[in-house]
């Protein structure tokens, strides 16, 4: 009996040693409402990093031209992701920007257009236009670049 109430001890002493590791090496700290500290960097650090489309971008919603597009440029919460690029072309994913009409196709989704943005049912993506070059900001905030070929 006294050698099971020893070892009881020890295995509380253990997980209590092992928590307050934890605690110390970077767990999530708490406040006083259950939020997480960790958490709030993180989202505003994200926030703070996603992608908008600007005046610098072209003009907002502006007219397409008819023609394909090449994919020159993609990011995500502001992070040039050129591998990203290279697998999608790699694994087969046509990543052309189609223009035709009404009818918009990005990376092999078809989109409508509809009051300057592009609807599909993926969701829906803003986009600027400058001279040949298209930007499109999904809402998920990736922003991919296109040159008119």
């Amino acid at each position: 009996m006294k050698r099971s109430i020893l070892s009881a001890a020890a295995f509380t002493v253990a997980v209590i040693m092992a928590a307050m590791c934890l605690t110390a090496c970077g767990g999530e700290s708490k406040n006083g409402d259950g939020s997480s500290n960790g958490s709030a960097v993180t989202e505003s650090t994200a926030a703070a990093k996603k992608e908008t489309l600007t005046e610098k971008d072209g003009t907002i919603g502006g007219k397409l031209e008819d023609g394909t597009y090449k994919l020159t440029g993609l990011s995500i919460d502001g992070n040039d992701s050129k591998w990203l690029m290279s697998s999608l072309e790699k694994g087969g994913v046509n990543t052309d920007l189609i223009v035709k009409g009404e009818k918009v196709t990005i990376l092999e989704v078809e989109n409508t257009l509809e009051d300057g943005k592009l609807i599909s049912n993926d969701g829906t993506s803003a986009y600027a236009v400058k001279g040949s070059v298209i930007t499109v900001l999904d809402d998920e905030g990736t922003k991919m670049v296109f040159e008119k070929e």
